[in-house]
């Protein structure tokens, strides 16, 4: 017998968990016109710092109007949750730039080795500098020269796995008892009926009403279109992800250092900061504020092939 049916369904509190994506949107619609109790919808922001969003702000912006299209339609509130540390807001640059601290005497000492890094706190160390040219098949270092362990971070290419740093953003926060008002909970998850890799992840306190009514993700696309409430993502005028992300591709980041130069030089200031490059072939923020600088001068131009080299020698290799 599932464990939802000992619980008194007084005790539950429905809860919608959703990302702004289609599927999540289309989900909504299913929960309220097949009756499901819902009591709340939630979705979790992810900040850069405390006064700016980690998401694209195209995206910020349309989560804004969806929000409005939500309330307007179920009369339910989106909650904006956050990850949370120490009682306070963590952001990427709480995580990634700022000095790991030291603990009271006797206690352990936060340093490199604790944080899964190799060197000690204080210990002065030179590496390989990164490599502006690399012979084929090597690789460039993503470390700078030289720096102090008991700095910042600095970019997490270096040493977390894909996904995990922003996973800790999505995922690392709480929820007040008063919030809850002491229920058990149940969420409601944007799961499409064509997506079974995903059902491992439910239970009876994890549902997804999409695949339990058997609507898949074209569906949930041609219900947002039809609503006007398709994420830009989708139609390719921004990335569906956030814009200091070192995953994202040259274009991206062309596009963010155009229209969002504010951005870009934050994003210049913590790569200035940073003990380890940008990207994992040793590639630095800097390196394409060059690239770009020489495409807007028209040294370079940015439809034709690219060859790093080039910034060495803009004017001879323009003609590639």
């Amino acid at each position: 017998m599932s464990e939802r049916l000992h619980i008194d369904t007084q005790q539950l509190q429905y809860i919608a968990r959703i990302s702004h994506g289609k599927d999540s949107l289309k989900m909504l619609d299913v929960i309220v016109s097949r009756g499901l109790p819902l009591d709340r919808i939630t979705t979790t922001d992810i900040w850069a710092t405390d006064t700016i969003r980690g998401e694209h702000p195209k995206m910020v912006a349309f989560k804004e109007m969806a929000n409005e299209f939500i309330w307007r339609k179920y009369h339910i509130e989106v909650e904006h949750l956050c990850a949370m540390r120490d009682g306070e807001k963590l952001t990427y640059e709480k995580m990634f730039y700022h000095v790991p601290k030291r603990k009271s005497a006797g206690g352990v000492i936060e340093n490199r080795k604790n944080l899964g890094l190799p060197h000690p706190v204080g210990a002065v160390v030179s590496i390989r500098p990164k490599a502006r040219r690399k012979a084929p098949g090597s690789r460039a270092s993503i470390h700078k020269a030289s720096f102090r362990w008991d700095s910042i971070r600095g970019f997490p290419v270096s040493f977390t796995k894909k996904g995990t740093w922003c996973q800790q953003l999505k995922t690392r926060f709480l929820e007040s008892p008063a919030a809850r008002g002491g229920k058990y909970i149940v969420e409601y998850l944007g799961i499409a009926a064509d997506e079974p890799e995903r059902f491992g992840q439910l239970n009876d306190r994890k549902r997804a009403p999409l695949a339990e009514f058997g609507i898949e993700e074209g569906l949930c696309g041609l219900y947002c279109q039809y609503e006007g409430i398709l994420a830009p993502s989708y139609e390719t005028s921004c990335r569906d992800g956030c814009w200091m992300c070192h995953n994202q591709g040259v274009n991206q980041l062309r596009q963010l250092r155009k229209d969002y130069p504010e951005l870009w030089a934050l994003l210049l200031k913590w790569d200035a900061d940073s003990p380890v490059n940008f990207k994992p072939d040793g590639r630095t923020v800097h390196d394409y504020d060059q690239r770009f600088q020489l495409e807007d001068e028209g040294a370079i131009q940015a439809d034709k092939r690219f060859f790093w080299r080039m910034l060495d020698e803009p004017l001879q290799m323009s003609l590639f």
